[in-house]
């Protein structure tokens, strides 16, 4: 199974079912799959950005989870970590008062579309190998 199945897999599994809903809305369901694409693009941005390509055009990861060491993560570790957080955010929404989940999700779409907009706009490419 390829790294890209295998991620889509995970994220899929982690969406909340019927049986537990906790207030769960659809517009919650809407903002939860918009930032499972910013984080599913950010992933392939991460990716690249480790590359050949990435690297000769001068690109190091900058997120401190990723890159603490100063160094470019591996290919695993990327995959790993994108693959807890595409199980762990939509945990975390679920599990917000239903009060404030609408401006947590908002949130953090805000953050993940900042990463992926200025990865765009300084020329990070995709990694769809």
């Amino acid at each position: 199974m390829s790294c890209l199945a295998a991620v889509l897999s995970v994220a899929l599994i982690a969406t909340p079912g019927d049986d537990c809903r906790n207030g769960w809305t659809d517009a919650d369901t809407t903002r939860a799959w918009v930032d499972r694409t910013l984080i599913g693009v950010d992933w392939l941005q991460t990716r690249w950005i480790v590359e050949p390509e990435g690297q000769k055009a001068g690109f190091v990861e900058g997120g401190p989870l990723l890159s603490g060491n100063g160094r470019n993560p591996s290919k695993a570790r990327i995959d790993t970590h994108f693959a807890v957080v595409a199980m762990i955010l939509p945990v975390m929404m679920w599990a917000t008062p239903p009060k404030y989940r609408a401006p947590f999700q908002y949130v953090v779409i805000g953050v993940h579309a900042g990463v992926v907009g200025r990865n765009i706009y300084m020329g990070v490419k995709l990694d769809l190998d």
